[in-house]
């Protein structure tokens, strides 16, 4: 089956290719391209008989993307890969014409389930069933761990850290998420230690480079790529927080202050915890978790 893969993550991108061929669907990647806009001209050129598609982009949406293939009335089956998966978006995206939704992170099964099956390809973190509008609410140890776990496809250890200091002045890196109003609904902070560790498993970096990059007191721009694309699936944490979809809205280096109504934001989130964070042959580090 001829697939084309449509991401602005060139990580993400790595990861759907890898997670092909994992699963063993017979399936050649055939284009990629970093936006809708990008896959619509290509689209006639490299004729894919499956379009996977990340559901956030610039210049085109997916969503957009799929509109105009629908239009076009191009013969390709049509999925969303995204970390933005609720209801109200399968719903969204079916009466587009949607075959199938997969959410962020994904395993090598659900990738199948969706080539294979009848289509409506979800997610199975039972903590992401609950009623879509619910106050935030902070998420176990093992709720945690699971989702890194199939994100990074390596073991992954979880425990509450009460005893860790981490915020907003402190952290290596500081993940702000959104509403689609722009009302911030949740933010997650990483030290270093964790950054490193994070972002070099998920392009399988050796282990040294995470010790260099703490050495060094800096993230190669490598690492920090793919980091922004594990706080981009982390966004799976606020999802109940709103009615609306929520997205990852900026990362923010050590030494970048939030916007000041961000900042006085922070200092009155209703949950905030701290999680140590242990991955397997990588190394530990502490993440805060704190929303609304």
């Amino acid at each position: 089956m001829r697939v084309m893969i449509v991401d602005d993550s060139r990580t993400m991108r790595m990861l759907v290719k890898r997670a092909l061929r994992s699963a063993g669907v017979e399936a050649e990647v055939v284009g990629e391209a970093e936006d809708g806009r990008q896959a619509l001209e290509a689209l006639p050129r490299i004729r894919p008989q499956i379009v996977l598609s990340d559901w956030n982009m610039p210049e085109m949406t997916g969503l957009e993307l799929l509109r105009e293939v629908r239009r076009r009335k191009y013969p390709v089956r049509f999925g969303f890969v995204t970390s933005q998966a609720t209801a109200e978006m399968w719903k969204e995206a079916h009466e587009a014409g949607a075959d199938f939704l997969v959410a962020k992170p994904f395993s090598p099964d659900t990738i199948r389930q969706a080539f294979e099956g009848d289509g409506k390809a979800v997610h199975s973190l039972a903590w992401e069933e609950s009623p879509i509008g619910r106050r935030f609410t902070l998420p176990i140890e093992r709720e945690v761990a699971d989702m890194w776990r199939q994100l990074l496809n390596r073991p992954v250890r979880v425990k509450r850290h009460p005893n860790a200091q981490i915020s907003e002045r402190n952290a290596a890196a500081l993940a702000l998420y959104r509403d689609r109003a722009g009302a911030l609904v949740g933010v997650v902070a990483a030290d270093l230690e964790l950054c490193a560790a994070a972002g070099a498993v998920l392009s399988l970096f050796p282990p040294t480079a995470v010790k260099a990059a703490v050495r060094d007191g800096q993230l190669p721009e490598g690492i920090w790529d793919n980091l922004v694309e594990v706080f981009n699936v982390s966004s799976r944490f606020f999802h109940a927080a709103s009615k609306d979809f929520v997205h990852l809205d900026a990362v923010l280096r050590a030494g970048e202050a939030p916007p000041r109504e961000d900042r006085r934001a922070m200092r009155t989130a209703r949950q905030r915890a701290s999680y140590a964070v242990d991955i397997a042959g990588y190394g530990a580090g502490v993440m805060g978790l704190w929303g609304w």
